[in-house]
């Protein structure tokens, strides 16, 4: 997945922190995606039986689906879709208010890239050079948990209806991070992360939640051959 890593990113800048964070969250608590397939064990470094059951019990998962949604203090909203089918198709969308201003899917080595100034969509099949320029854009989000002097915590808050779950929420204390207060909830049958939620020290809000279904993600049509890196950078 690494080749959406710059994809991902050029989102990030647009629409700013919670993204970020949960990116980081992400990567220094190991909660973010469904990876390895584990048994529900209870025993871990926290003396919590139900966190160490979600951290140890990630199961592999061909689909998901991450909704965002970012609320700022003007009210104004941004959000954002990321999708996934097995290890080499993803879809990212991002709107504002209700207008779509990002699109692109990646399908193996090509990406797609919608143009909303003729709704047609840009393809490159990925090079040498361009696998470069990603590796650069990767780096800018690889954070590196030996640096760290603290280590991040969990508070057990309680439990939350997610949809038709029951789950149990916590807060996630990172020393490192002090512009936001970040939560996750986790089902109490499967132990899958279910939601996200990131409260800023601006006011702003991003939600994201998780869902597991089938989905499938296609090449779309009508396409045109292109660099992303000199894509227009159009507004509908």
């Amino acid at each position: 997945m690494k080749k959406v890593i710059l994809i991902v990113g050029l989102v990030l800048i647009v629409f700013g922190g919670g993204y970020i964070t949960y990116i980081k969250l992400v990567k220094k608590t190991n909660i973010g995606l469904p990876g390895t397939t584990s048994s529900l064990n209870a025993t871990c470094e926290f003396n919590d039986a139900n966190l160490c059951k979600f951290l140890n019990s990630w199961k592999g998962q061909k689909y998901y689906t991450v909704n965002s949604t970012t609320t700022q203090q003007s009210e104004q909203k941004t959000s954002n879709v990321y999708k996934t089918v097995g290890d080499d198709k993803n879809q990212m969308i991002a709107m504002e208010e209700d207008k779509e201003v990002y699109n692109t899917i990646v399908i193996g080595e090509t990406t797609y890239t919608k143009d909303y100034s003729d709704n047609k969509w840009w393809k490159q099949t990925a090079t040498p050079s361009t696998n470069s320029e990603i590796a650069a854009e990767e780096s800018r989000f690889d954070f590196d948990e030996s640096a760290d002097t603290q280590k991040i915590t969990y508070k057990k808050v309680g439990t939350e209806t997610c949809g038709s779950l029951t789950c149990f929420k916590y807060q996630v204390i990172d020393p490192a991070n002090t512009e936001s207060t970040d939560y996750i909830y986790f089902d109490d049958k499967e132990y899958l992360l279910r939601k996200m939620r990131n409260e800023a020290k601006d006011g702003s809000i991003t939600e994201s939640t998780f869902d597991y279904s089938k989905i499938s993600i296609e090449s779309p049509s009508p396409i045109k051959e292109g660099n992303p890196f000199d894509i227009p950078q159009v507004t509908p």
